[in-house]
């Protein structure tokens, strides 16, 4: 999680506040946010402006890569035309319905309503969408721009 425009926000007691925020959220939001521990912040303040922070953003990146096994993982083609499928609609859409996903999913050869879940789980997990589950509710919604789902939050 980034925080860009950190110039802005100069002051450490803005960006405590940022961070009090943003742990007042619900923690399913966050499975894949890297915590910048030599702050204490859930997010890395950055500038762009001035490449102030990216260094240590992207030590931290490169850090958590290469203890992360999962990178290796094998994933069918399948999955990954679906995630191409179901992201491609974030130019007119900020969700889908699992409906919509499974009708994509049954497009491009994958029929089981179960491997259609497995997939969202996998980017789920990844960060790359937002798809919940507790509910039947929330199962029914997949959110294709995560940040739509934090501003709607918020």
């Amino acid at each position: 999680l980034v925080g860009t425009f950190m110039l802005d926000v100069n002051e450490r007691r803005k960006l405590q506040e940022i961070n009090e925020t943003l742990l007042q959220l619900p923690t399913e939001l966050f499975s894949q946010v890297l915590p910048n521990e030599k702050e204490g912040f859930l997010f890395h303040p950055i500038d762009n402006s001035t490449s102030l922070g990216i260094d240590s953003l992207r030590q931290k990146i490169h850090e958590t890569v290469r203890k992360d096994q999962s990178v290796l993982q094998k994933v069918p083609i399948k999955w990954l035309v679906l995630l191409d499928e179901v992201l491609f609609r974030r130019k007119s859409k900020n969700y889908l319905r699992f409906d919509e996903v499974a009708k994509i999913a049954e497009n491009i050869g994958i029929s089981s309503a179960d491997e259609v879940e497995l997939a969202l789980g996998l980017f789920h997990q990844k960060g790359m969408l937002v798809h919940l589950n507790a509910t039947s509710a929330l199962k029914d919604i997949i959110s294709i721009k995560p940040q739509w789902l934090i501003d709607n939050i918020s």
